[in-house]
């Protein structure tokens, strides 16, 4: 389950990190629609990515973890 979360924070960041950077148009990208984030989208979608990348990896790991037990 961490892992699926860990890719769609991923995809998030990374498409919205994209998307700002063309442009910013509106889009269904989360970072987009959180009104504190205001004049950082960037930043913020390039945190959300590798968050969702420590995520994707440690459930990767509890998930190997299970199945050796």
């Amino acid at each position: 389950m961490l892992e699926v979360l860990g890719i769609l924070m991923i995809v998030q960041g990374v498409g919205g990190f994209i998307n700002n950077w063309i442009g910013g148009s509106p889009s269904w990208f989360l970072v987009n629609y959180v009104p504190f984030l205001d004049g950082w989208e960037m930043p913020a979608s390039a945190v959300l990515a590798v968050v969702g990348a420590v995520v994707a990896e440690r459930g990767a790991k509890l998930r190997k973890r299970a199945a050796k037990a």
